[in-house]
């Protein structure tokens, strides 16, 4: 069996900041109901078609 890598500090050095956000707003946006993503999503494919 492999060993999963060790959480290391160096991870929260500022360079891997928006990276974490990155995966934060994911997260968030997974825990979304599915009636909120597709109003998101039908707005927007309108703002697409006006810009």
């Amino acid at each position: 069996m492999t060993q999963l890598p060790k959480f290391t500090v160096t991870l929260l050095h500022p360079r891997y900041w928006l990276t974490w956000l990155g995966i934060g707003f994911l997260w968030l946006l997974v825990q979304l109901p599915y009636p909120v993503i597709s109003v998101w999503a039908k707005a927007w494919v309108v703002l697409r078609k006006c810009l």
